[in-house]
């Protein structure tokens, strides 16, 4: 089933609390078949190991998640490639 709300999470050459952002979209009251998260790694300098964990592992398990890396373009090629990669209608 295509989900009905993509978040796209981008990162790019700054610490983001990644995990932290996970648990909380793991407790939203929206099902967790309407929407799936995309992470996209701009400068893959930060290590998310602690987050596919929770991902996989936690109570994100029934989230579909996505990571991507987006080579060299910074915080506007990352947020381009998340929309891309996300299957639901676009707004404009």
């Amino acid at each position: 089933m295509k989900p009905e709300i993509s978040i796209v999470l981008w990162t790019s050459d700054h610490t983001v609390d990644v995990p932290e952002v996970l648990r909380r979209l793991g407790r939203q009251t929206v099902d967790a078949n309407r929407y799936e998260v995309l992470l996209v790694d701009a400068d893959h300098t930060i290590n998310y190991d602690d987050a596919f964990a929770a991902v996989k592992h936690g109570e994100l398990s029934n989230v579909q998640f996505h990571y991507h890396r987006a080579d060299n373009g910074g915080r506007a090629k990352a947020c381009n490639l998340g929309v891309a990669h996300s299957p639901g209608d676009k707004t404009k």
